[in-house]
């Protein structure tokens, strides 16, 4: 019996046939096959399938902890296509991979572009009732934002679930990541038709969400993107990167304190030389009100009157 088909040039006996006699022994559990799959390398992917291949040779009831590890061994390895027969085999013994196995496996579809796939996943998770996580939430979320155009109905149904659930687990209250964040942006990013608002509001509602979520770097590049392609003015654009970089970098560093300095300079050399071009103006204005031959035109307009090349005649000749 073999799980999962691979090269000839692989094969070891060798952990088939002591697994297979240790079950006749009953000198084994899911526990030792377990520990004896975590302590192989990834390399050595073939010798955890001969050992739980043997187990079942033998009659052994594999537990799903068991398949569970093996599939995180075969992922490890990068056999992504060992891993989807894996999955089948548990599903055909009726076997339920946990929520971590799914969302390695939903990472794996978003990796190859398999959006079919992914969605079929999600869905037998849920049949199968396994609850989905914030991992699983934002990794399908992720996978809608792929789609050209994007699917943002989808995505907004699950990013408004993921708001809603306040579920406890080890006495810390589940909530909301930067990454489910930024997931949701990248759908805004290739949703049509496309609104720089509506990227740049689920940023601000990340900002002001309480608790504070920690921040990162990837949703100001995200939101600097819609800005930019929306034709964003140049102010709403700098204040939002000055309050990103603000965010992102501690008070009490040399990096802070250099950027302040740096910030003060430019702003100092933008005043001056706003003050030079206004002076600059008004001299100008002033020395243009100001001609030599004024004075005498104006005394000659008082003796004579109207000029008679004012009314169009041309000079005297």
């Amino acid at each position: 019996m073999c799980l999962v088909p691979y090269p000839p040039s692989y094969a070891s006996d060798n952990a088939r046939k002591l697994f297979h006699d240790l079950v006749i022994q009953r000198q084994v559990s899911n526990h030792t096959l377990r520990r004896y799959i975590h302590n192989l390398t990834p390399q050595q992917w073939v010798q955890a399938l001969e050992a739980t291949s043997g187990c079942l040779e033998a009659g052994y009831k594999v537990r799903p902890e068991t398949y569970d590890a093996l599939m995180s061994k075969l992922l490890d390895a990068q056999q992504n296509r060992g891993a989807l027969l894996l999955y089948q085999r548990m599903v055909q013994d009726r076997v339920v991979p946990d929520t971590d196995t799914y969302n390695r496996l939903l990472q794996l579809c978003h990796d190859t572009r398999s959006h079919d796939g992914a969605e079929t996943l999600f869905q037998d998770m849920q049949r199968r009732g396994m609850k989905p996580n914030l991992e699983t939430l934002e990794t399908m979320i992720n996978i809608y934002s792929t789609l050209s155009p994007s699917n943002w109905r989808d995505a907004v149904v699950l990013f408004d679930k993921a708001k809603s659930d306040r579920r406890y687990h080890g006495g810390e209250n589940i909530r909301m990541t930067c990454g489910m964040y930024c997931a949701i942006m990248r759908v805004y990013l290739e949703m049509e038709p496309f609104d720089w608002r509506v990227v740049y509001n689920a940023y601000y509602e990340m900002r002001h969400t309480k608790p504070r979520i920690p921040f990162d770097w990837e949703t100001y590049e995200l939101v600097a993107i819609a800005m930019k392609r929306g034709n964003c003015g140049v102010v709403r654009r700098f204040v939002t990167f000055f309050d990103a970089w603000v965010q992102i970098t501690p008070i009490y560093s040399m990096k802070f304190i250099v950027g302040f300095c740096v910030f003060f300079a430019g702003m100092s050399v933008i005043r001056a030389a706003l003050v030079l071009i206004s002076k600059a103006t008004s001299t100008v204005s002033r020395q243009g009100d100001m001609s030599p031959l004024k004075p005498v035109t104006d005394k000659l307009h008082d003796r004579v009157g109207v000029m008679p090349w004012d009314r169009g005649q041309g000079p005297i000749k």
